[in-house]
């Protein structure tokens, strides 16, 4: 039996398919100079404190131990000896002329390079060295300073099982995953000499001096990690040498994703490409990138392969569409094939953002094309000049200029922000502008950009920033409508740039500018003449947007646009709170609405029956409305997220924010008026939030016939109407 080590980063933990790749590991005595005195201030300091401190017999010692030369200019050296006298009688080694009780505690101190344990990994399938780690006190493999963790596994009879079921979690919270384990290459290593190991140094550091510019460092935390990270920095630079003690063999965990992506937990955040082209020779991992299939995956073989031609034959189609423009672009096909379909769950939409977010970047990737990144200087300082010339706001900018300057090539690096702001810098440069000239006709597109990295990377990194938290998906809200306004615009941007209209491959119907204006035109019209008895002047572009949207899934009978319209429903019905806020005191004081919840459950959940009992003194008048909202009383909301709402309401969404509003102490005659003769608004808000959270997909939804389920759609948006004209001859829309 023997130990080995498994080196993870908790990065990767929620990729499709885990692999154990087997890596050697070799550990090395690595030399620090520690002293805290240069050669010079050593000599100097020694010679006070053996009483002789006078320049004529430090210049002596100097020359005779080859410091200095019998032709050096004597003014020279009595001018850089007395410079090192002044700066050891500043520092208070030296005060009048003798040695203090500093200067005798550094010479003690000053000892000879300090030696501490490191380890360097060889990866046999890349045949080459891939990461370092310094083990000291700054350096703990358990800390968050570099993201890389590991677990101790017992190997019996030299072999681990294929496929083993491993517990990354805590002892209060278990986390297993289940991991497949790649067969060891006997291959000989190289040796490590001194070019690879500088080498590998330079790299790591290039990667913290990236992670030290990107912090901000305004709060205590981020103070800390950047004092963590420099400290790490001053270490690697101190670094003089290294002995080779012993090798073990050892494991690092690695990823396969569903769009054949490899990401090793030394570099989450790169695809590695080359590790990639290596690990087809490996039969299993050649078939799933082949193939594209889960591990996991149940079906059978023929429904695996019937599932395949289904999909060759959607990116046929999409292929087509694009008139032939997309064939270059494999894994944008792929990606747009997957996205076909509206299945809508927590697992779909994580992997769907991800599937908008890898599709983008392929576009971004196709405009860069190949740009030597090496050539273009300053580049933080020209992305800022040309984001200021076109006049976004400074905290815009500012998440732009924390992309990777360092990169020499982008293609195995596909964060968006690198990709966005590499193509901005590059497009300068050039007479074609396809990105920049979207840009301009789109102000709002970076913006959008910027929420589609957040939301992507709220998935990728929720594992490790709330690793201990009760119910983790409680904790990051599925915000479906955005991945349909993220897939239109998706759409929308690769029919501009590669210049063709899609029909019927991707399920979905973009609009032409002309359309788009006399649906727009039509629906201004409906508004006035709708709501032409009450004031609306600050919701009249959400009433707006309700009414194009309706238009929009009228017209194409798309359920998407159906999404979009719950989606600026539900964002109408959010104004109208904020409307109510504004009337409120700044401080929104709550009732204690634990004393509500349920007693059996770990998190305090209030659920709507409870919100129903406590709060709805009267009946509501809408039947219809009542109907649904009896339909969802089981559904809960989390009092933390209603307390939280309670103190930025800006934040909350839509079930927060009118709990908020009906628990509250202090309420005004507005808000009194509202909950007395007008509960059918509240109760309109927990409906929207449930259609909402479906895209509106299996809501009116009727598979034989559409006429009906236009009709369910339009009669809920006179619903919406009606009760909005209540609520602003209440609050006022001013």
């Amino acid at each position: 039996m023997e130990n080995l080590n498994l080196y993870y980063s908790r990065e990767i933990l929620n990729d499709q398919n885990l692999f154990a790749l087997p890596i050697k590991e070799i550990l090395i005595d690595v030399y620090i100079d520690r002293k805290k005195l240069n050669l010079y201030q050593e000599i100097i300091l020694e010679l006070y404190k053996c009483g002789c401190g006078n320049i004529k017999d430090i210049e002596e010692v100097l020359k005779l131990n080859n410091f200095h030369s019998e032709k050096s200019n004597n003014e020279d050296r009595e001018s850089l000896i007395k410079y090192i006298i002044k700066e050891l009688t500043k520092l208070e080694y030296i005060k009048d002329n003798d040695i203090t009780e500093a200067g005798n505690n550094i010479l003690e101190e000053n000892l000879d390079d300090e030696k501490l344990l490191g380890s360097v990994f060889y990866n046999p399938f890349a045949k080459k060295y891939v990461n370092f780690l310094l083990i000291n006190d700054l350096y703990k493999l358990e800390g968050n300073g570099k993201n890389l963790y590991k677990i101790e596994l017992i190997e019996e009879k030299g072999k681990i099982d294929k496929i083993e079921e491993i517990n990354l979690g805590t002892p209060g919270k278990a986390k297993k995953i289940k991991v497949r384990f790649l067969d060891r290459r006997d291959l000989q290593k190289k040796d490590l000499d001194i070019e690879q190991f500088i080498e590998i140094i330079a790299k790591e550091l290039r990667a913290l001096n990236n992670k030290v510019e990107n912090l901000n460092g305004d709060t205590y935390s981020e103070r800390q990690k950047k004092e963590f990270l420099e400290e790490k920095i001053e270490d690697l630079k101190k670094i003089r040498k290294f002995t080779e003690k012993m090798e073990r063999d050892a494991y690092v965990l690695i990823s396969l994703s569903g769009e054949n992506k490899i990401r090793t937990s030394f570099e989450p955040e790169l695809s590695d490409y080359k590790l990639r082209e290596e690990l087809k020779k490996e039969p299993l991992i050649a078939h799933l990138i082949e193939q594209n299939i889960d591990i996991e995956n149940e079906t059978s073989e023929s429904e695996n392969i019937e599932t395949r031609i289904k999909y060759n034959i959607k990116e046929q189609e999409i292929i087509k569409d694009s008139n032939n423009k997309l064939k270059e672009l494999p894994n944008l096909v792929r990606n747009l094939s997957n996205l076909s379909g509206l299945k809508e769950d927590r697992d779909n939409y994580k992997r769907n953002i991800k599937l908008i977010y890898e599709s983008f970047g392929e576009v971004l990737l196709y405009l860069l094309g190949d740009t030597n990144l090496i050539k273009i200087k300053n580049k933080k300082m020209e992305l800022e000049r040309i984001l200021k010339n076109n006049n976004y706001s400074d905290n815009l900018i500012n998440t732009y200029l924390k992309f990777d300057e360092r990169l020499s090539h982008i293609k195995d690096n596909k964060k968006l922000i690198d990709l966005i702001s590499y193509l901005i810098i590059t497009e300068e440069r050039r007479e074609d502008k396809k990105f920049q000239n979207y840009l301009k006709k789109n102000k709002n597109f970076l913006n959008f950009f910027k929420e589609l990295i957040d939301k992507r990377n709220e998935f990728s990194h929720s594992e490790e920033e709330n690793y201990d938290i009760i119910d983790l998906e409680e904790n990051i809200e599925i915000e479906y409508y955005f991945e349909s306004e993220a897939r239109k615009k998706l759409y929308e941007f690769i029919e501009n740039i590669f210049n063709f209209k899609f029909k019927d491959s991707i399920n979905f119907i973009t609009i032409d500018e002309d359309t788009e204006n006399k649906i727009r035109k039509k629906s201004n019209k409906k508004i006035n003449n709708e709501f032409s008895d009450v004031i609306i002047s600050e919701v009249r572009n959400e009433l707006l947007e309700t009414r194009i949207f309706f238009e929009y899934y009228k017209n194409f009978k798309n359920q998407v646009y159906k999404g979009l319209f719950m989606n600026r429903v539900a964002i109408l019905l959010e104004k109208n709170m904020k409307l109510v806020k504004k009337n409120l005191s700044r401080i929104l004081e709550i009732e204690d609405i634990k004393k509500y919840c349920k007693k059996d459950d770990k998190l305090e959940k209030i659920y709507l029956d409870e919100v129903g009992a406590n709060f709805f003194k009267a009946n509501t008048e809408n039947k219809w409305i009542n109907s649904k909202f009896n339909e969802i009383k089981d559904i809960y909301i989390l009092v933390t997220k209603v307390e939280g709402a309670s103190r930025n309401f800006s934040k909350g969404t839509l079930n927060n924010n009118a709990v908020t509003l009906l628990a509250l102490k202090n309420k005004n005659n507005i808000l009194e008026e509202l909950i007395n003769n007008c509960l059918d608004f509240f109760k309109l808000v927990f409906i929207v939030s449930s259609f909402r959270g479906h895209n509106g997909e299996f809501h009116f939804k009727n598979e034989n016939n559409d006429r009906e389920e236009l009709e369910d759609v339009e009669a809920f948006l006179k619903t919406v109407y009606e009760i909005e004209k209540k609520v602003l001859k209440i609050i006022g829309g001013r």
